[in-house]
């Protein structure tokens, strides 16, 4: 997901959380409780998301099972290696 450019309006704002969470950390060995609980919510709103009115058209999606295989379904359920046409997903 972080990948997707598409992403990018609930993607880049997480990474900003992390990387600002990564200097508090180098300087002082703690990360903020109130600074955690904002990275720890959904990027995409629970009611948003439940609605079903999405901020991006994601297509579908797959669940890492590992040993380098996702499971996904589109026209059929198939397990596929994670490595297709040289993207990592």
């Amino acid at each position: 997901m972080f990948s997707a450019t598409e992403a990018a309006p609930v993607t880049v704002p997480r990474l900003e959380l992390v990387k600002k969470a990564g200097e508090i950390y180098a300087q002082n060995y703690c990360i903020p409780k109130e600074l955690l609980e904002d990275i720890k919510t959904p990027m995409i709103p629970e009611e948003q998301y439940a609605s079903g009115t999405e901020l991006i058209n994601w297509g579908h999606c797959g669940i890492y099972i590992g040993e380098g295989n996702i499971i996904h379904a589109w026209d059929k359920v198939r397990i596929d290696d994670t490595v297709i046409k040289g993207k990592y997903f």
